[in-house]
């Protein structure tokens, strides 16, 4: 796992440290981290990320011609030292022209003052617009260091951060601006945010014995679907995946009415009709009792649409079953409208999924302020509700009230139908065999994000749906696998 932290962690660290050391090490990243050949533009701010610039533009110059743009005049001994070496010094200007360069350092507007003007917008624009490499030190200028939100950014084919990762290289826009991104760890900030990697889901996923059976490997309940939302696909769907997932028995617990929707589209998984009314599930302990005999997790929420009696099941089943159950789509809307002592006080661990719109009914926090401070608003609900959240987003979120996971894996194919049921058919699958832990939560988003990716190489981001995302699970376990 990396470590990601706040913008406040890093200006203490810049506070506190040897500024000269500081900025000696950095540069030697940022030279180390590309080939340069060419001329190369260095655009700097008055700023941390402006000197950085500075002194890679001061050390490169005895192998590549270098010039220096100045987004304003300001004074500095490594200006000095630049035009003592013969580095040309100049000030943006409204009728700037890069065109001459093949490379431009991004040194700009600092991740600590990022707030952009019309003539940054202008230059920005032109960049983004042309075919020159661009290379962002720490973090693209016009992105704000901890939401990832922006007005104008300048676009990297890559961006050098040193450290640690901050929440901004991350969340929101920032997937659309940054190219590949690297981080070189020069100093520690302590963090309780970590993004995962490939190599932290292993243990999910041990080689299995010979001699094991089905039963071995747990039993998931997926209890959903209404006749105005039948999304039988949508639930056969969740079943495979969580088949795939490695769970041995899968159960779908469905509404009488849609059984027959649902039988024609299932091979593996068994069915569980449950009592309903006008197309809904109606409550009914001995039927209820029924669908989890045995489930050792419970998926539910999906295709519910809206029905007092949901509640009545949310609470018998919060108040009564003793396994693992993840909440998701209108299982977290009826949950919104209930008592959250009933997830606080659970005997194992509810898991909830929510997209932004939905976290923010649950929360009773408005959509905006979630965005624009999300990773803290996770944790603090996670913790007061002793619950695991995972919200979704371009990066998911996901925390368990003292630690948070990021995880940066998914593409913008899988803004599709079904994409949510998918990931929700992974967790139920890998937490009946599993333990309820943030790592399970989180290991089931990366093998959603990254199968997505792979089902994006062959269909493209245009034409992926959930089923093509299905297809890669394999092969996304088979690499997490620990004797791969």
């Amino acid at each position: 796992m990396k470590r990601v932290v706040s913008n406040e962690s890093i200006i203490s660290y810049i506070n506190h440290c040897d500024f000269n050391k500081f900025l000696d090490v950095c540069s030697n990243a940022l030279l180390d981290s590309y080939n340069y050949t060419g001329k190369v533009a260095f655009l700097c701010g008055n700023n941390t990320k402006g000197l950085i610039a500075l002194a890679s533009a001061f050390k490169l110059v005895d192998t590549c011609e270098c010039d220096i743009y100045l987004g304003e005049y300001f004074n500095h001994v490594i200006i000095n030292n630049c035009k003592a070496k013969g580095i040309n010094i100049n000030l943006l200007e409204d009728n700037f022209n890069l065109d001459q360069y093949s490379i431009i350092v991004d040194g700009l507007i600092d991740s600590y003052s990022f707030n952009t003007n019309n003539f940054y917008d202008k230059i920005f624009s032109y960049i983004n617009n042309s075919d020159i490499k661009v290379i962002s030190v720490d973090l693209n200028s016009g992105l704000n260091p901890d939401t990832g939100i922006g007005k104008t950014i300048m676009k990297s084919d890559l961006t050098v951060s040193f450290g640690s990762f901050r929440y901004g290289h991350f969340l929101n826009m920032s997937k659309d601006y940054i190219g590949k991104l690297v981080n070189y760890k020069l100093f520690t900030v302590v963090t309780d945010t970590y993004l995962l990697e490939l190599n932290d889901c292993r243990r999910i996923f041990n080689n299995r014995k010979n001699d094991s059976s089905k039963y071995d490997y747990g039993l998931v309940s997926i209890m959903g679907g209404s006749n105005n939302y039948t999304g039988s696909i949508k639930l056969c769907n969740m079943a495979s995946a969580s088949m795939r997932s490695g769970v041995g028995l899968t159960r779908l617990c469905v509404p009488n009415t849609v059984g027959n929707a649902i039988l024609p589209n299932i091979l593996e998984a068994t069915m569980c009709v449950m009592p309903s009314r006008e197309g809904k599930m109606v409550f009914s302990k001995e039927e209820i009792d029924k669908a989890l005999d045995k489930t050792t997790a419970l998926v539910i929420g999906m295709g519910w649409g809206i029905s007092e009696e949901y509640k009545e099941i949310l609470e018998y089943i919060l108040t009564n079953y003793d396994k693992p159950i993840v909440v998701d789509a209108d299982g977290i809307n009826m949950l919104s409208e209930m008592d959250l002592n009933l997830i606080k006080n659970y005997k194992s661990k509810v898991i909830l999924t929510p997209h932004l719109r939905e976290f923010s009914r649950l929360s009773k926090v408005d959509g905006h302020v979630i965005v624009n401070n999300p990773i803290n608003i996770v944790k603090k609900f996670a913790k007061e509700n002793n619950c695991i959240l995972l919200l979704k987003g371009s990066t998911t979120i996901v925390s368990d009230g003292e630690l948070v996971y990021l995880v940066d894996r998914g593409c913008s194919g899988m803004a599709t139908a079904g994409s949510g049921d998918v990931l929700s058919g992974i967790l139920g699958g890998l937490l009946a065999y599993n333990e309820a832990d943030i790592l399970t939560v989180a290991a089931a988003a990366y093998v959603n994000g990254m199968a997505g990716e792979e089902a994006e190489k062959e269909v493209g981001n245009v034409s992926l749906i959930a089923t093509d995302t299905i297809r890669m699970i394999p092969m996304v376990i088979k690499k997490m696998s620990l004797d791969n």
